[in-house]
């Protein structure tokens, strides 16, 4: 079973425009119902919005960590949400479970409405992946689209090829039409 909850009922106001909550959008109680309800169907549709297929995601993921790990592995995803005045900031961090912590890794995935904004903070991750670690001293690959950032980072412990098959389940799970920058950090090293 893939573990898989958001945090905070309130979820719904930054998730989703109006006409998309489903459920109470013709009730005159509409906002009540997009405070407090949260469940399964809604958290499929928000992550739809989003752009990330995550069960998908957790089921690739599960199989690459386990044959690393050589015992089973399931997943756990932790998102958190953060509303910001250039966009909204959505986290989702991987725990491999007690006893695998090496193995977690997260997914940060920026959405944007303001197109400067987007840019400025772009261009801060590259300045900053110039300096002599890098952006966070582990793997770390990020995308910008035309309205979002991708932020994948991955601990050291990976091996250059099943780091590269987690950046390809993130490009297939992640909308992404279009990519318009891309830095990539080695553990440890410079970003280019």
């Amino acid at each position: 079973m893939i573990g898989l909850s958001l945090k905070g009922k309130r979820i719904y106001r930054y998730f989703f425009p109006r006409p998309e909550v489903p459920c109470c959008v013709k009730s005159p109680n509409a906002a009540c119902c997009v405070r407090d309800t949260l469940s399964l169907e809604g958290e499929k549709l928000a992550l739809q919005y989003l752009g990330f297929d995550a069960h998908r995601f957790i089921e690739r993921s599960n199989s690459l960590l386990t044959s690393i790990a050589q015992t089973p592995i399931h997943l756990k995803c932790l998102p958190d949400w953060e509303p910001k005045t250039k966009g909204t900031l959505y986290d989702f961090e991987f725990d491999c479970g007690k006893g695998h912590r090496a193995l977690n890794f997260s997914l940060s995935i920026s959405l944007y409405w303001d197109a400067n904004g987007m840019e400025t903070d772009f261009k801060a991750l590259q300045r900053d992946g110039k300096k002599d670690i890098g952006l966070t001293y582990a793997n770390d690959d990020i995308w910008k689209t035309e309205n979002r950032i991708v932020w994948l980072h991955v601990g050291c412990y990976y091996a250059d090829f099943n780091h590269e098959r987690l950046r390809q389940f993130v490009r297939e799970t992640v909308e992404m039409q279009t990519i318009t920058g891309q830095i990539t950090c080695a553990c440890g090293d410079f970003c280019d």
